[in-house]
Order: C-alpha cells, then sequence, then structure tokens
C-alpha cells in the first residue's frame, strides 16, 4: 500500500481524485468500513459512498453540525450534507452527528472495522490527535487532511495544529505507522498526509 499512495501521489491531478483512488484501494484490500470525521457539505463524504457501495461497505460520517462551530455557522451546512449525502446514499452512508470527542462517539469508531479513515475534524491539536488515535485501528490507510496550507491562505493556525496533533500520533504509535507527505516525497505540497500501517 505504502508504495501505491507514494506513486499516487507523485502522479499529477488533484487532492480528490487521489483520495478516492486511495480509499477504493483500500476498498479492495482491507476489510471493513470507511470514517470521515468532519464532513462539511458532504461533498467528499458522496464520493466515499459512491466508492463503498461498490464494495458493500458503510460510511460512518462524523460531524456535529453544531452552529457556532469551525465551519458550521447555521443549518445550511447540515441541509447541504443531507443534500449531497445521506438523500442520494441513505443505506451506505450513517451519520453520527456528535463531537469527534465525545467519548462515546470515540468507543463506537473504535468498535467498527475500518479500511479507510479521513480525518478532516476540528482543528486544534487536540482533537487532530484524538481523532487520529480514534481510527488507529483502521487496516488500510489514514490521510489526515490540511497538512499543508494547499491554496496559499492563511490557515496557518490550522495546519500548525494538524502537524502537531500528527506528530504526537506518530510518537504514541511507536514507529507503527509510514508518514508519507509531499515534504517526504519532495513534491509539489500537497494538503493530505497518509499514516500507512507497517
Amino acid at each position: 500500500m505504502k508504495k501505491y499512495v507514494e506513486s499516487l501521489l507523485l502522479e499529477s491531478g488533484g487532492f480528490q481524485s487521489k483520495l478516492k483512488k486511495i480509499a477504493e484501494k483500500c476498498c479492495e484490500e482491507h476489510d471493513g468500513d470507511i470514517v470521515e470525521i468532519g464532513c462539511l457539505n458532504g461533498v467528499t463524504t458522496n464520493d466515499l459512498a459512491l466508492i463503498a457501495k461498490k464494495y458493500n461497505k458503510k460510511i460512518w460520517a462524523v460531524d456535529p453540525y453544531e452552529i457556532g462551530t469551525q465551519n458550521c455557522q447555521d443549518e445550511s451546512t447540515y441541509n447541504e450534507f443531507i443534500k449531497n449525502a445521506l438523500t442520494p446514499h441513505p443505506l451506505t452512508v450513517s451519520l453520527l452527528r456528535h463531537s469527534s470527542l465525545n467519548p462515546a462517539l470515540i468507543d463506537i469508531i473504535k468498535n467498527k472495522n475500518l479500511c479507510f479513515a479521513y480525518v478532516d475534524g476540528l482543528h486544534t491539536e487536540e482533537a487532530c490527535f484524538s481523532d487520529i488515535m480514534t481510527v488507529s485501528h483502521c487496516t488500510g490507510v489514514i490521510a489526515v487532511d490540511d497538512f499543508y496550507a494547499y491554496d496559499g491562505s492563511s490557515r496557518a493556525s490550522h495546519i500548525k495544529n494538524v502537524r502537531s496533533g500528527l506528530a504526537r500520533a506518530l510518537v504514541e504509535f511507536e514507529n507503527k505507522f509510514d508518514l508519507i507527505t509531499s515534504d517526504s516525497l519532495k513534491t509539489k505540497p500537497s494538503k493530505t498526509a497518509y499514516l500507512i500501517r507497517k
């Protein structure tokens, strides 16, 4: 899997198409479902659901959609998620509408077999670390979003927090995962880092 991800990241093409290819490879090669932590408007959830359906798997979508939290100023984001992900895939997508830091939610996810995990939740160091640890039993790939400012935006604090959370997780993992980033491959910056079990 490591060589597959590395070769894919060296190819031209956008982040979303690479993420879908990696998720599909995980579905082909590993048992379990997909989890997405931080779903925003459901566009990525929809893409992952199309792959999951093909392999008779589920998407566990985690997002509290709590007004006033990151990227949720009103009900419109939740309504977009319903339109883009839940309505077209009612048997494939299960929304767990809780904070990913909720202990009961963490227990639910830890008890799911996972082939692919996409972490794009709350962009604090603690939340990123907790989310990665929650999905650390994933047998395929853990994709951690916002590792790099792909659009030149001023999201420096998000990037710093994600990198710090990821660094803490790597220490906790004690060399059980390989980390693949555009930095490690010395390629054009990619906004996502990938953890692959050794």
